[in-house]
């Protein structure tokens, strides 16, 4: 019998890592090539003594909250692009809610204030390539 329940994807933000940890034109331009290649999205930052990813810069904080699981639906490998639209917003509703509920919380006021951006890059879907 096939799962009656359907897929949940669950929604999550973090808080707070513009402020904790810094890029460098080096680290983007390796994302874009590592990303060209392996079609896996990868952000080198550094935190507190240049270290990669381990330690927030110095007073500052990541917040992570997690938000309603998202339905998708069952398995389909050909999902239509009106599917994926519907499936993605209401992901993107379900962020805006969570970000929304905790900026003034987990963020500086002037960061609060200029709000969440959502941006959709390129028509196709990419799937990793490893």
């Amino acid at each position: 019998n096939p799962n009656p329940n359907p897929n949940l994807m669950l929604s999550v933000y973090t808080f707070g890592e513009n402020q904790a940890y810094r890029t460098s034109a080096a680290g983007r331009a390796f994302s874009q090539w590592f990303y060209s290649f392996t079609g896996v999205p990868l952000v080198p930052v550094t935190g507190r003594w240049g270290l990669p990813w381990l330690l927030p810069t110095s007073g500052e904080y990541v917040h992570i909250r997690w938000g309603e699981p998202v339905a998708v639906g069952p398995p389909n490998a050909a999902p239509t692009e009106a599917q994926v639209r519907e499936v993605f917003g209401r992901y993107t509703r379900e962020l805006r809610r969570i970000f929304d509920e905790h900026k003034e919380a987990c963020l500086p006021a002037a960061v609060a204030a200029k709000g969440l951006t959502v941006v959709e890059r390129g028509s196709g879907r990419p799937r990793s390539r490893l």
